[in-house]
């Protein structure tokens, strides 16, 4: 528009000035005087539009170097862009409350290249951050999880992304908050366009991760922002938590008091409430301030008719270590056996004798058990307890671990009850009281549990997990009959993770849950760089191997459930949480492979397909599982991958493991994606990665991963140059174009298919032949046309159909047609290779929307002898080894080939062949570089 006007102008004038010098000539003054004030007014107007161009364009071009600029250029910008959004679309909530655009009548549809929010503006981008923006607004709260599973800084991006219409990262964010805040924006309103939900997702990962020196005040500017633009309302119960730490780790405690009333945290969780409120007093800083400390901490025992503590603030001991309480005690109850192993604990432990020798409950049985801590400790160990009556001293000669050694006090406790307690903690003095009296009253409850509160030593109340409250269930104060520990076995025998395990087992052997004593905690955890959980367990992070375990022993429980055989069960635990295996170097493996286990389907079952194979030829095999933000939210890890490491030779591993390796095998580089902050102690002579689906999807979208960034972190965390391989031709033909010539080889890796190879099939003359199909119910994976059906998968005068897999994400129509022509079994319902054997045909055409990269479905039916009819775009996968046909052309090709027996087998053998020369174990042992 401005250029025609200008356009136009300029005509007009150059056409005046033209006239005025032509006047000129012919001494005709009073008209060319007037032509020439004409053609100066058209040059004073074009300067105007000009300059008033020049300033506007000015003022909406972001200058870095000046806030107040910056932030008036991006409220113009946004808002002309909600102004063209709200004018092109007519707005409407849609599922999951996200704004949906409808097309107004008139409008074309503007269909951007790569992830976007709205219809008809673009604003976003091509990448991992801009595709996992856009999920994050749909499956709220996996991805901040699966952040804080793998302490990834650039996962900070995708919340940042989805926050603010794709616009922004997580640094820009950061910029235009700080401006606002400095009262240097001229307006900020646009902010209110942003999605706080989003944006408090950033907040939580930058205050639960602290992996940047930077993380809590920023934090805290995210949290202050939500609150003063979007209200108190955005804040949810968690956010109160986690922002009223923040506030008081940076000591903005008035602004902390403020938050815990407005999330009402003083009425809903008192307990917290008081103990953080605590936090500030700082009982070190002087007398006074302890005694405020103590009344404070004192008021809160009192609720619960506890005993109140002391401080011998003179002791020379941190302040967790002069803790004193004087209770009188009992002894006509039952002996209670309290079992407390320690490791290198010597320095640390009388602190713990003194607050069990200080119980109410005076009939204990105190155990020590030294787990292989060393001369230098056990000595130690040894005049400490010399000073206590009744507590005895159990020396392992080797360390094995916390639960071996609670399993080894076992041997010679006698008391009615057992408890634990680890060697650095303090208790209150009726602790032990609480639990026995509990359990005498309640004779059907199997177990009991107190709370605990983490502490430094110098009684500041943290929290180490992602749970926000301070007061938690202390899995280490289990109290149970002893008689029960012989029915249903004693602790699992690793060095580390059995407290819920055996807690769980309880639960699931007996139905009755294990009840948690008192709302206030009556323990104070010491909480240090070396305890027990360091490294392993943070605010949100958790080893994978440790989740390996988990779901391990609950699908050993779900079997002993059915059994009734609850002692020494058998299940996969993670190699370093072997007895006497933690931290220890744990050898040679010839290859270890590496991908999200919890994937359904064929990417965990490829994997493991080449486990299988590998552990077959005799070689040490190694798992490692590493989170995938594909799949965050999965339970957990596959049976299938559980029963695969019960073979001898096949260990689950950890990153972190000392290990060496002749070949590291990585499936799925999206495990890699945000392994930014991810560290290894592998020591690998080669790395594989294996591109197992094509990096982006048509429209540029789906784009999980960038395999430069895959290429990058590879290097950081294995220090060798990895070779990356797609899976097959047409995952190489999409992903080629993406990188440069020497991030990809040529040749492929495809998946190995453990099925043996059958014979070459005939026609069954006389009959009607069958085509099949099978595969897992997913809508991509079923054709978009229902012509496509209606021609393929419904039985007709040339073949009948057999489908085994369900049909639940098909559209009714697509249903209707299915369940009307075609014989449907459950997906499980028969074995592959029986389903296979009764079909003749195998065909599979799926959503408009899908390019398979593989299709291990396919290979299996082609080892089967099946003639396969495929796509014509999956040809560089299988060459001559399936026929490629429209959708349409499937009845003719049936019925040409069953009518030519000759031909039908030829195209079988084919099949068979390319399985062989790609597929087979052999193939895929000359790729380990074995054969």
């Amino acid at each position: 528009m401005l250029k025609g006007t200008t356009r136009k102008l300029g005509a007009v004038g150059i056409g005046a000035a033209s006239l005025s010098g032509l006047l000129g000539l012919f001494r005709i003054w009073p008209l060319a005087v007037f032509f020439l004030s004409v053609s100066l007014v058209v040059v004073i107007l074009v300067g105007l539009i000009m300059h008033r161009f020049v300033v506007k364009r000015l003022s909406s071009t972001p200058d870095f170097n000046n806030a107040s600029s910056q932030i008036a250029a991006l409220t113009s910008q946004i808002q002309g862009l909600e102004s063209n959004a709200n004018n092109a679309t007519g707005i409407s909530k849609g599922a999951h409350g996200q704004e949906a655009f409808a097309e107004a009548p008139g409008k074309s549809n503007f269909a951007p290249l790569g992830n976007f929010i709205h219809a008809d503006v673009f604003r976003g981008g091509i990448g991992p951050e801009y595709e996992f923006a856009e999920r994050s607004i749909t499956v709220r709260g996996k991805l901040e999880t699966f952040a804080l599973r793998t302490r990834s800084v650039s996962m900070r991006d995708v919340f940042a992304r989805a926050a603010t219409n794709l616009h922004y990262n997580a640094g820009d964010v950061q910029k235009i908050l700080r401006v606002v805040r400095a009262g240097q924006a001229n307006d900020a309103s646009f902010i209110k366009g942003w999605r706080s939900d989003q944006l408090l997702a950033l907040a939580r990962v930058l205050a639960n991760q602290r992996l940047l020196d930077s993380d809590l005040e920023d934090a805290e500017v995210i949290f202050n922002a939500v609150r003063k633009i979007f209200g108190k309302g955005a804040l949810n119960k968690s956010d109160i938590y986690i922002y009223s730490e923040v506030l008081t780790e940076l000591g903005m405690d008035s602004v902390q008091n403020e938050i815990l009333k407005i999330g009402k945290i003083d009425k809903r969780d008192p307990i917290h409430f008081e103990l953080v409120r605590a936090n500030l007093l700082r009982p070190r800083a002087s007398e006074q301030n302890a005694e405020l400390w103590l009344q404070k901490v004192n008021n809160l025992f009192a609720r619960e008719n506890l005993a109140p503590i002391s401080l011998d603030l003179n002791s020379g001991d941190s302040l967790l270590d002069s803790i004193t309480s004087t209770v009188p005690q009992a002894f006509d109850g039952p002996l209670v056996s309290v079992i407390v192993p320690s490791f290198k604990g010597s320095d640390l432990i009388e602190t713990t004798i003194k607050c069990l020798k200080a119980q109410s409950w005076g009939n204990l049985e105190i155990i020590v058990v030294d787990d292989g801590s060393g001369l230098e400790h056990t000595e130690v160990l040894e005049t400490i307890i010399e000073k206590y009556d009744d507590v005895l001293l159990v020396k392992q000669p080797e360390n094995l671990g916390a639960y071996p050694a609670r399993n080894r006090a076992l041997d010679i406790a006698s008391g009615e009850f057992i408890t634990v307690h680890d060697d650095d903690d303090w208790s209150h003095p009726q602790k032990i009281q609480v639990q026995v009296e509990h359990l005498l009253e309640n004779v059907d409850c199997v177990a009991n549990m107190t709370r605990h509160a983490r502490v430094t030593p110098e009684l500041w109340f943290t929290r180490i997990n992602n749970n926000p409250s301070v007061s938690q269930p202390n899995f280490s104060s289990l109290m149970l009959r002893k008689s029960l520990v012989e029915e249903l076995g004693r602790w699992d025998d690793v060095n580390r993770g059995a407290d819920a395990e055996f807690r769980d087992r309880l639960v699931a052997a007996t139905g009755k849950a294990v009840e948690v004593l008192h709302k206030v905690p009556l323990s104070f955890t010491r909480t240090h760089e070396n305890s027990l959980t360091a490294g392993e367990i943070g605010r949100g992070y958790i080893d994978p191997s440790r989740l390996f375990y988990q779901r391990a022993y609950q699908l050993s429980h779900e079997k002993a459930y059915s059994t009734g055989e609850w002692a020494d069960l058998n299940f996969a635990k993670p190699r370093n949480m072997l007895p006497g295996l933690r931290g220890k170097h744990l050898g040679k493996y010839d290859v270890v492979f590496v991908t999200d286990f919890a994937f359904p389907g064929g990417t965990s079952n490829l994997t493991l397909n080449e486990v299988e194979a590998a552990s077959a030829e005799g070689l040490r095999v190694g798992l490692i599982h590493m989170f995938s933000p594909v799949n965050s939210g999965a339970v957990g890890v596959t049976e299938r991958s559980l029963s695969v490491v019960e073979n001898s030779n096949v260990d689950v591993l950890s990153l972190k493991d000392e290990v060496d390796v002749s070949h590291l095998v990585i499936r799925h580089p999206s495990v890699l994606q945000f392994a930014d902050r991810l560290s290894s102690s592998i020591v690998a002579e080669r790395v594989s990665v294996i591109v197992n689906n094509p990096p982006v999807l048509k429209g540029g979208k789906g784009f999980g991963f960038d395999l430069y960034e895959v290429k990058k972190n590879t290097v950081q965390l294995f220090g060798v140059d990895p070779k990356i391989y797609t899976e097959s031709g047409v995952t190489y033909q999409l992903a080629r174009p993406l990188v440069d010539g020497s991030v990809l080889e040529e040749t492929t890796w495809p998946g190995f298919v453990a099925f043996p190879v059958q014979n070459v099939r005939r026609v069954e003359s006389g009959s009607k032949p069958i085509l099949g199909r099978h595969s897992r119910d997913a809508q991509l994976k079923w054709p978009s046309r229902l012509s496509v059906y209606r021609d393929v998968y419904s039985n007709n005068d040339v073949f009948d159909v057999h489908i085994m897999g369900g049909i639940a994400s098909l559209t009714p129509g697509a249903q209707d047609i299915v369940k009307s022509g075609a014989r449907l079994t459950d997906f499980g319902g028969m074995s592959v290779p029986d389903f296979l054997n009764g079909v003749d045909f195998w065909s599979y055409y799926h959503s408009d929307a899908l390019r398979e990269s593989f299709g291990m479905a396919t290979v299996e039916a082609m080892s089967a002898g099946v003639v396969v009819i495929l796509p014509p775009y999956m040809e560089p996968n299988f060459g001559d080894g399936a026929i490629y046909a429209e959708p349409d052309q499937v009845q003719s090709i049936v019925a040409r080939l069953w009518a030519d027996s000759e031909a039908y087998s030829e195209q079988s053998a084919r099949g068979i062949k390319v399985v062989q020369e790609k597929y087979t174990k052999d193939a895929l042992l000359s790729r380990l570089g074995i054969a």
